[in-house]
């Protein structure tokens, strides 16, 4: 088998060249994603490099907006506890103290 393409230039207006990554990963119909990419990414326990979208990757501030994760950490910093603790009483709308 053909090692399959992995790179890919682009000519921007104000001359030059980019160079990009070209997606490896195949999805479970055999498509190659082909996504043109600055990075490509190995995760623990992969075989395979792959873009952010097809490793399902994503930005650590994104993860703690998505739970709530950033306040509560600032909640329990000021307060002196813990973020568990600051969560499970959130949940019974109780709003802890500062030390």
């Amino acid at each position: 088998m053909p090692m399959p393409n992995i790179t890919a230039t682009t000519q921007p207006n104000y001359g030059g060249f980019g160079w990009w990554f070209l997606c490896p990963i195949r999805d479970c119909s055999g498509r190659v994603c082909g996504r043109r990419v600055g990075k490509l990414y190995l995760p623990p326990g992969e075989a395979y490099f792959g873009c952010r979208e097809c490793r399902g990757l994503t930005y650590q501030s994104r993860q703690e907006h998505r739970c709530g994760l950033g306040v509560l950490s600032l909640i329990a910093k000021r307060t002196g506890n813990k973020v568990e603790e600051v969560r499970s009483l959130m949940k019974r709308k109780i709003v802890p103290q500062r030390a």
